[in-house]
């Protein structure tokens, strides 16, 4: 009897233990970090161009294209701001508005409008990420470089660019933001 009763008393302290050591690791589980931070946070954020075709509806696509960044950037809590395509280079900035990131450093997005192929009537919306890369330790003194982060591209349907840009950017630029807003690996 003594004996069950020592067993007995044990297994009720183990079990005691089993139940404050699974209630420690499952407060320990909830006040971990939810995600790890978004692969956008390797960027201050994003400078966005869109290079426009030379077709008369090349402005009001690109416009439409560029809206869209902006509210899905807005919507994913990403600092965005868009400029010309000759104001998106290093420099500090444009002077029409005041950044509020480290300009050289942010992410490149460059919306383009392209023909798919020599002499075709088809084009393409791409949407192209760079950022700048600096030099190796080896190659101290070379230039940074601009490196592709993220590509990706839509046809238009041929003789409908504006309602076709309407239609295929939010899911174009969707998968772009998808992207950047993954936790980082």
């Amino acid at each position: 009897m003594r004996r069950r009763l020592a067993w007995l008393v044990s297994v009720g302290f183990m079990s005691a233990s089993a139940t404050l050591i699974a209630a420690a690791h499952a407060q320990a589980l909830q006040t971990a970090p939810a995600s790890p931070a978004r692969m956008i946070g390797a960027w201050p954020g994003i400078v966005l161009f869109c290079m426009p075709s030379r077709e008369a509806w090349g402005a009001t696509a690109c416009g439409i294209a560029s809206r869209e960044a902006e509210r899905q950037a807005a919507a994913a809590s990403i600092k965005l701001i868009a400029v010309s395509a000759a104001e998106a280079g290093l420099s500090l900035g444009p002077n029409s508005a005041a950044p509020s990131f480290v300009w050289p450093q942010a992410l490149r997005l460059f919306l383009q409008f392209h023909p798919v192929g020599d002499g075709s009537k088809r084009w393409r919306l791409s949407t192209k990420a760079y950022e700048l890369t600096p030099p190796a330790p080896a190659n101290a003194g070379q230039a940074p470089k601009w490196h592709y982060v993220y590509d990706h591209f839509s046809v238009l349907d041929e003789g409908k660019e504006i309602s076709a840009t309407q239609e295929a950017a939010p899911p174009l630029l969707e998968r772009f933001f998808a992207t950047m807003t993954k936790p980082r690996s």
